[in-house]
């Protein structure tokens, strides 16, 4: 399963931007708002719908790849934040 959305460019003066995120255990790439930390670390501002390697406030090393996007290696530091993700039937929430 693939999910992509919209990919900002990187501002140098703004260490948050939006990238895309390739999550290789989880099998997505998805769109994630980020601040650079340098060193390859990069803390989670938004969480990756469906990923289960992370989470909101995570702090993470990633590998850049070309055109920008990110490859997920580790969690470095857990955020102390829960996430729950639901996925509903349309007529539900109808």
């Amino acid at each position: 399963m693939i999910v992509s959305m919209t990919n900002s460019s990187n501002s140098s003066s703004n260490p948050n931007f939006e990238t895309q995120i390739e999550f290789p255990n989880d099998g997505i790439v998805i769109g994630v708002l980020v601040e650079q930390l340098g060193n390859g670390l990069y803390k989670l501002l938004e969480h990756p719908f469906l990923a289960e390697s992370t989470k909101y406030g995570d702090i993470i090393r990633a590998e850049v790849l070309p055109e920008d996007k990110l490859r997920f290696i580790e969690v470095v530091e857990s955020s102390e934040y829960n996430v729950f993700e639901f996925v509903l039937p349309r007529r539900i929430l109808q």
